[in-house]
C-alpha cells in the first residue's frame, strides 16, 4: 500500500503494481491484446455493476492530431 486518503463514509486505497501475469492466450504479436483480454470495471454507482470494454473509438497518438490548432 502506498497511500490511504481517508474520507467521511469510505477510505481509498492507493497501490502500486509491482507486477503484471498474462495469458499467452492473451497476446497478439506478444503484446497483450485488449480484445482478448476483455477487461472489465466495477462500478458501485447507481447500480452494483460489472460493465466491460466498448468498442475501439480512435487508434491512439492519431485522432489527436486533428484537434491541434494551427498558427
Amino acid at each position: 500500500m502506498v497511500q490511504k486518503v481517508y474520507f467521511k463514509t469510505h477510505v481509498l486505497c492507493i497501490g502500486q503494481i509491482e507486477e503484471v501475469h498474462i495469458d499467452e492466450n492473451c497476446l497478439t504479436d506478444g503484446k497483450p491484446d485488449v480484445e482478448k483480454v476483455r477487461p472489465l470495471v466495477f462500478s458501485s454507482g447507481v447500480e452494483y455493476a460489472y460493465f466491460g470494454m466498448g468498442e475501439k473509438l480512435a487508434l491512439g497518438f492519431r485522432v489527436g492530431k486533428n484537434l491541434v490548432i494551427k498558427e
